[in-house]
């Protein structure tokens, strides 16, 4: 083994373990913490086993997030296949207004939502305002997942089994539902995921009623103390471990199969919608589009309209925008509103650039040897930070290095790395993508021709993945801005530090009926997202940043 291979091979280890170690240090370890101190002290889980409320929250969260998930997917799954098979005039423009919801902030949802439905939800049980305001934000996940899948989905199976006389019932048995149970199933495990740890939607539309596991280790942990928030979150970790484990399964399992079921990118058939309404699936196909597209507008129209209605009156005015620019404190927030959009800014600033780092190092180290088991085995420690909840994280944090004053006057330090953790996998998977849909003929001639490392970087790998990058970027970004569970823990246990963001903000004012301020708030939040947003869209990322798997050509 001569020295070159040597050093390549200590690089690439060393990149892949620089991920690994943050995500160790910074989230894990605080996590670790939590186990050792609740299995330390016992009498957290004596209250909480002896509680029968307890096990009502624990049951209803889980129901929730079944129920969320099933809607999700009957919503999302018909928009996925029609995005999927079908061109049609404006197909690009709905597909972004359906993505857009993925990278909104919680808090911002959960008033539109509350614009519509009112502080009592829907026909007055605000369960069905938190179950369609998970579908909001899940369905743009289900259709990335299946309509990317359909478009690799080689159709001359379907016209076989059509011209061997299999009717639509065994069509869909044997052929549909064994293909595409892979993107369903990995989907729902996403959504359950999101739904299971939803944290601000639970706080805005549960209206006081309503509380989860998430909802629960937050209050307990201030008001009854930290022995059975900490049982609580230890509970949750096992639930979380459990379709960690399910989800790494069918990762692994998907690698023996994948040659089997990719096939090149399928030219999309053009919508005729007299032929698409001649059956009775056509009318159920435009009926879940049409509800589906009314359910991720009608909340952000809603907060538009109303930024710019006086808030008893319903009068038209620009008094709500008048006071936010003010740089005097709201001692309710603990900063300014410009403070707070400026700490959403560098936080989203911060937090991205870190994503991005560990996701370049990760990409640089894994390369295209992801098919094999043992790297997707290593890519998945990168969707970690998905599954963990960003409130039993706050508590290890505050357990861990605040307890142990490392860093402890610094707690900005903790958002930013919170939030790069939270945008590396998505970072990761919009660099992965890119760089598996550079042709191999063009690396191989450049290695034929003696190319350097240094040449290929610069005149191959940085053109073509330059979109990927810079979309991966804005992702994060507009993850960032929009992340509240953590800034709220933050800005909470330290109210003197002003380190409230805008989602922060938002909550604590509408929360307490200032009802003027969080209209205006929620009107910029919403123009920055959509700015981050519209950035990956004019880059052409938004295939690169969704979770769905793109074929190799």
């Amino acid at each position: 083994m001569t020295m070159k291979t040597i050093t390549s091979k200590t690089l690439r280890v060393a990149a892949i373990l620089t991920p690994i170690i943050i995500i160790a240090l910074f989230l894990l370890f605080p996590v670790l913490s939590v186990l050792i101190s609740g299995f330390g002290d016992l009498s957290g889980f004596a209250g909480v086993f002896s509680n029968v409320l307890y096990f009502q929250i624990f049951a209803f969260t889980i129901g929730q997030a079944l129920l969320s998930t099933l809607i999700t997917l009957l919503i999302g799954i018909p928009i996925g296949y029609i995005f999927g098979r079908y061109e049609f005039r404006g197909r690009k423009f709905f597909l972004t207004l359906f993505t857009i919801p993925f990278i909104l902030p919680s808090v911002l949802v959960g008033m539109g939502f509350l614009v519509i439905f009112g502080s009592d939800g829907l026909f007055n049980v605000p369960l069905l305002s938190i179950i369609l305001a998970h579908a909001f934000y899940n369905i743009p996940l289900v259709i990335q997942y299946f309509s990317a899948y359909y478009q690799n989905f080689d159709r001359s199976l379907v016209d076989a089994a059509k011209t061997l006389g299999s009717n639509s019932f065994n069509t869909m048995m044997r052929i549909y539902l064994p293909i595409f149970l892979q993107p369903i199933l990995t989907a729902a495990l996403l959504t359950f995921n999101f739904s299971f740890l939803s944290f601000g939607l639970i706080q805005l539309l549960g209206a006081g009623k309503i509380a989860t596991i998430e909802t629960l280790i937050y209050s307990d942990f201030y008001t009854i103390g930290q022995g059975q928030a900490i049982a609580l979150a230890i509970l949750q970790l096992l639930v979380i471990l459990a379709y960690i484990v399910i989800y790494l399964l069918l990762m692994r399992t998907n690698v023996g199969k994948e040659k089997a079921m990719t096939t090149e990118v399928q030219p999309r058939e053009p919508l005729k919608l007299k032929k698409f309404f001649k059956r009775y699936t056509g009318y159920i196909l435009g009926g879940a589009f049409i509800f589906g597209l009314l359910l991720e507008l009608a909340p952000m129209i809603s907060i538009l309209i109303y930024a710019f209605l006086e808030p008893y009156t319903n009068n038209f005015t620009f008094s709500n925008f008048e006071g936010i620019f003010s740089l005097d404190k709201i001692p309710l927030v603990g900063a300014s509103i410009p403070k707070t959009i400026l700490n959403s800014l560098l936080f989203a600033v911060g937090g991205s650039l870190l994503a991005t780092v560990l996701a370049v190092i990760t990409v640089a180290a894994l390369g295209k040897q992801r098919r094999a088991k043992k790297s997707v085995s290593i890519e998945m420690i990168t969707y970690i930070p998905i599954a963990i909840s960003s409130v039993t994280l706050s508590i290890g944090i505050l357990q861990t290095f605040v307890g142990l004053n490392l860093f402890a006057n610094n707690p900005w330090l903790f958002i930013i790395i919170s939030h790069g953790l939270i945008g590396y996998p998505f970072v990761t998977r919009a660099l992965m993508n890119g760089l598996n849909t550079i042709d191999p003929e063009i690396e191989e001639s450049a290695r034929t021709l003696g190319a350097k490392w240094f040449y290929k970087l610069r005149k191959i790998y940085l053109p073509l993945l330059l979109p990927s990058f810079i979309a991966g970027l804005a992702f994060a970004f507009g993850l960032s801005l929009g992340e509240f569970a953590i800034a709220n823990f933050f800005a909470r246990n330290y109210s003197d530090s002003g380190l409230s963001t805008l989602t922060v903000a938002l909550y604590l004012l509408r929360n307490n009926r200032h009802l003027g301020y969080p209209r205006a708030i929620g009107a910029i939040l919403l123009v920055l997202s959509y700015v981050s947003f519209f950035l990956i869209e004019l880059l052409g990322g938004r295939e690169k940043t969704s979770s769905s798997r793109v074929t190799t050509k």
